[in-house]
């Protein structure tokens, strides 16, 4: 394992993945996410907690990449994992959160959002990653 690829993939695709995620979900979505779930009143988003979120995505997502990659395009091959990774992660998340405070419809944006967020933090890492996995 190369732990400078490693630690420059998580640390780049978790500022790339945290910042398409404060455009989407804090300015472009703000609005219509507060219409479709039932957070209080007054409820704002702890930006600490996201960032260490992201950062534990970023290096779990950089950590396995080297080991599904089957060479072919960086660039593709990073956002097939990304988006798989983004399937996996948010997918039962969003279902889980349906069953308490999200519309359907929510679920449904909320994981299509993922599939190109973390495809494009995949995208990232294959691209700091390379054709070279060791």
């Amino acid at each position: 394992m190369n732990i400078t690829k490693l630690l420059l993939a998580t640390l780049a695709s978790m500022v790339v993945m945290l910042g398409l995620g404060y455009l989407w979900h804090e300015v472009i979505m703000m609005d219509q996410y507060a219409e479709w779930s039932h957070a209080p009143e007054g409820w704002t988003t702890n930006i600490k907690y996201v960032a260490i979120g992201y950062l534990m995505l970023a290096g779990l997502m950089s950590y396995v990449y080297p080991y599904g990659y089957k060479g072919g395009s960086k660039i593709m091959e990073g956002f097939k994992f990304g988006a798989i990774m983004g399937m996996i992660w948010v997918l039962p998340h969003a279902l889980i959160e349906v069953g308490s405070e999200y519309a359907p419809r929510m679920a449904v944006v909320y994981e299509a959002w993922h599939i190109l967020e973390q495809g494009i933090g995949g995208m990232i890492i294959g691209l700091i990653y390379g054709k070279s996995t060791s």
